[in-house]
């Protein structure tokens, strides 16, 4: 990526999380149950920070493809 900078701030700045941060529920043989996560997700759809897409999504398409091509 020859020329390409990548904005270290934004790594080292403390008031943005790292994904690592984040503390879940669950485990390999108990997963994190629907109902947990639901409210959340609600939450996050219902200010703007999260939208959801179905299959016919232009992108959920394409990455179908991928996926059963590989």
């Amino acid at each position: 990526m020859k020329g390409y900078i990548i904005p270290q701030d934004a790594f080292n700045d403390n008031s943005n999380p790292r994904a690592s941060d984040y503390k879940t529920q669950g485990t390999n043989k108990e997963p994190l149950k629907f109902s947990i996560i639901e409210p959340f997700l609600n939450n996050l759809q219902k200010d703007g920070e999260l939208k959801i897409y179905d299959h016919n999504f232009k992108l959920s398409k394409i990455a179908y493809k991928v996926i059963n091509k590989f």
